[in-house]
């Protein structure tokens, strides 16, 4: 068989020779022999991650990055065995990493071996994602002068760092006075409310909240009610109750409660309106007219009382005999001119009415028929038990109109009747 020139004894020492040259080699420079470019010795943070404050850091010791010398792969296990707050988000599903999709693929974003000056940031700005960073672009595709946004607008030192002063440098080129006036109410960190998307712009739909504007509302200046507000969350922790804005207004020095609108409209503060209806006293005839005054003296509202005798005094013709019920005789258009409704017939026993006296001697709150009536209770007493009523103190619940024939199983009311 004929042998091949190059694997003569020779030829195989040296094919050994180069190969323990580049072992050599490879060992004394720590593989970067075959590097592509120097790694980038940006500090980020400052942070030292791995023991390292940079990459270039680890020019010497390509296995920190590559699991195996002869690959130029980078797996993530790698990246997130540093980078441990990334590894937190993703753990958490929380923050810009997690909102990404797909973070196993940290090179898709993340390059190195460009220079030692090199960002290790590559993004894509057409399609990067940047409403997953908490800041949509929606209305920042083109700047005023027509010119499309370029990362480095908002970004100037690095497109993983945003300038807080960016948002103020652009817009008060634009609207001075306005930025001005904005910044003097709202302050000057801008990302605490503003996403990107104008969630807070002039056109804001307030009935959307939980406490839509009417009335005179509407026209107010949004600092008037959010007053100190410097972040997205403050604005929900306006107030929603009257008193949050106009306690200083309250006349009533909080007497009436804190339930503004039940007197208080919207389009106007003054005048205050009142469904007294909707209250235990509703108003009728001349209450209807009076003034509130005339009843709350002394700011008073809640507690008063409804009783009649209380801004009534008791006349001295009635000597207490009539109770307090004074609704009984008494109609709200008019004091005078008193009627009662009696059930017993007035004319029982004559042919006009008798006297109230004749048989209320005490009170209109108790009677008696012993005035008229020659019978005694003795005797009313032994007729009724021997008919077996046992109760016969209360006349009219068996005898509604004085007749002796009425009442319970038509039984007579007793001797001397005279009617």
């Amino acid at each position: 068989m004929r042998r091949l020139p190059f694997l003569t004894p020779l030829a195989g020492l040296t094919v050994l020779a180069t190969l323990a040259l580049l072992a050599g080699l490879w060992w004394l420079t720590g593989g970067s022999m075959l590097s592509p470019g120097p790694l980038s010795a940006r500090t980020g943070d400052g942070i030292r991650r791995g023991g390292v404050a940079s990459h270039a850091e680890l020019a010497r010791r390509c296995g920190a990055c590559h699991p195996a010398p002869w690959s130029s792969a980078t797996t993530s296990g790698r990246c997130l065995a540093c980078h441990d707050e990334v590894r937190g988000e993703l753990s958490a599903r929380k923050g810009l990493h997690a909102r990404l999709g797909d973070t196993r693929r940290c090179l898709g974003c993340h390059t190195d071996h460009r220079g030692r000056d090199a960002e290790l940031t590559n993004l894509d700005p057409a399609g990067f994602p940047h409403q997953a960073t908490g800041f949509s672009l929606a209305v920042h595709r083109q700047t005023d002068d027509g010119r499309p946004f370029a990362c480095s607008d908002c970004h100037p030192q690095s497109v993983t760092r945003w300038e807080a002063g960016s948002c103020e440098a652009c817009h008060r080129a634009s609207e001075p006075a306005k930025m001005s006036a904005h910044i003097a109410t709202w302050g000057a960190s801008c990302r605490a409310c503003h996403d990107g998307v104008e969630r807070f712009g002039a056109d804001f739909d307030h009935s959307r909240t939980r406490l839509a504007l009417e009335g005179k509302h509407i026209g107010l200046d949004c600092g008037r009610c959010h007053q100190g507000v410097r972040t997205a969350e403050g604005f929900a922790e306006a107030p929603e109750q009257c008193v949050g804005c106009h306690r200083a207004d309250d006349a009533h020095a909080g007497k009436l409660g804190d339930d503004c609108g039940r007197c208080h409209g919207a389009a106007a503060w003054k005048p205050a309106t009142f469904d007294h209806a909707k209250t235990k006293l509703p108003l009728t005839g001349a209450h209807a007219r009076i003034a509130c005054t005339d009843c709350h003296q002394a700011g008073r509202y809640q507690g008063t009382p409804t009783a009649c005798v209380a801004c009534h005094p008791m006349p001295a013709d009635h000597a207490g005999r009539f109770g307090d019920d004074c609704a009984g005789c008494h109609q709200t258009e008019t004091w005078k001119g008193a009627r009662f409704a009696h059930r017993f017939p007035l004319d029982h026993g004559s042919r006009s009415p008798v006297p109230c006296k004749t048989c209320h001697p005490d009170s209109v709150k108790t009677y008696t028929c012993y005035g008229c009536h020659e019978h005694t209770p003795a005797n009313i007493a032994a007729e009724h038990r021997e008919e077996g009523i046992r109760d016969f103190t209360d006349c009219v619940r068996c005898h509604p109109t004085g007749r002796e024939d009425e009442g319970e199983g038509g039984e007579g009311g007793g001797e001397g009747d005279d009617d």
